[in-house]
């Protein structure tokens, strides 16, 4: 054990009540003094210079440290006066008052249960997410009914024949020329331009048989020549 496990140690059975006050000042001298002489045990301590410096009597110190040898922290031998001083020695195992560490400690970590961070997913995000999904599904073709059709034809208030724009391009395939239909809305409006453009080619035709319109001739042709 080193310096800083003895005095942890120290700490923790003075918190649990095995060490008093007295008990932890002298057993923190002791370690002190351990220390100093380079942590060799046994060492030398003189009985006069503890009780002065700590400011005890003989008699505490015998009962302190008697009381740290019955717990386990330390072994001593006593001196004789004006021949050497006591002998200490600071044990470095564990005290039998020592309570065992708890389980999961750092000889036998616990194990550490992984969890999946959270993705919060912002505004802009989402926001991405869905105009690409917007923007798949305006790109997959969906054929209309003819209700569809016949709807938009009525709100368009045009003469495209709803059957026949549907027999047409399922016939075909859906495409419009060599591709295939994109926006099924914009063929109609084509068919009803054509629709449009046949019907007075038609109406001009049958004007100019009847004589009811004629033809204005090319400019520069002379008038006597119209006839």
């Amino acid at each position: 054990m080193t310096l800083l496990d003895l005095y942890l140690r120290a700490w923790q059975l003075r918190e649990q009540g095995i060490l008093t006050k007295e008990e932890h000042d002298l057993y923190g001298y002791l370690l002190y003094r351990w220390n100093s002489y380079g942590k060799q045990n046994p060492f030398s301590q003189s009985t006069q210079f503890i009780c002065d410096f700590l400011k005890i009597s003989k008699k505490s110190l015998f009962e302190r440290r008697n009381s740290l040898m019955q717990k386990g922290l330390i072994d001593f031998e006593n001196g004789e006066r004006n021949s050497f001083a006591a002998k200490y020695v600071i044990v470095l195992g564990v005290s039998k008052h020592q309570k065992p560490p708890p389980k999961g400690n750092q000889n036998h970590p616990q194990k550490v249960t992984k969890t999946t961070p959270e993705i919060r997913e912002d505004n802009n995000t989402s926001n991405e997410v869905l105009g690409a999904s917007e923007k798949k599904s305006k790109s997959i073709f969906q054929k209309p009914t003819i209700e569809e059709i016949a709807a938009y034809c009525a709100e368009r208030k045009n003469d495209v024949n709803p059957q026949k724009w549907f027999n047409h391009y399922t016939a075909n395939g859906w495409k419009v020329g060599r591709n295939p239909m994109k926006d099924w809305r914009a063929s109609v409006r084509t068919w009803e331009t054509n629709e449009v453009s046949q019907n007075n080619s038609s109406y001009g035709s049958k004007t100019n048989q009847q004589g009811g319109i004629r033809d204005i001739p090319p400019a520069g042709v002379h008038a006597s020549n119209r006839l």
